[in-house]
């Protein structure tokens, strides 16, 4: 049996997930996405326990935002990214990211399938293929 998958676009995710560490084998020369942090108090503090992490090496920052109370912090490596992430989770700081574009999901259309056939066995279809799939819809 063979299953035809035709990709249209990557939808929008609303759902918030645990940020997992990027691998350097899944980004190649690829940009890495900035980290927000919104209400920063003490941005000096802040700098300071970044850059005396021996894992972060280069990044920059920028204030943003109406007040300036938001800073981004743009990474120049994937390993700076993963080391900054860390120390802010450490700190427990709210902050916000893009998931790397590499590690993104894709939304594909089955078609061609009767109505009645059920969305159990197209997952399990789908996955012998290979995939992993969040939601099936049999129109």
């Amino acid at each position: 049996m063979s299953l035809t998958m035709k990709q249209t676009g990557t939808p929008p995710q609303h759902q918030q997930q645990q940020q997992q560490p990027v691998t350097n084998e899944a980004v190649t020369k690829q940009k890495t996405p900035a980290i927000f942090l919104p209400l920063v108090t003490d941005v000096v503090q802040l700098l300071d326990k970044l850059n005396k992490h021996p894992a972060v090496k280069r990044f920059s920052t920028k204030a943003t935002g109406g007040a300036g109370r938001e800073l981004r912090i743009l990474c120049h490596d994937l390993d700076t990214y993963n080391a900054v992430l860390s120390v802010l989770h450490q700190e427990k700081l709210q902050l916000y990211t893009h998931q790397p574009r590499q590690l993104k999901g894709d939304r594909v259309v089955l078609k061609h399938f009767h109505h009645s056939t059920p969305r159990a066995w197209l997952r399990v279809q789908v996955h012998a293929l290979g995939f992993v799939t969040r939601f099936v819809r049999v129109y």
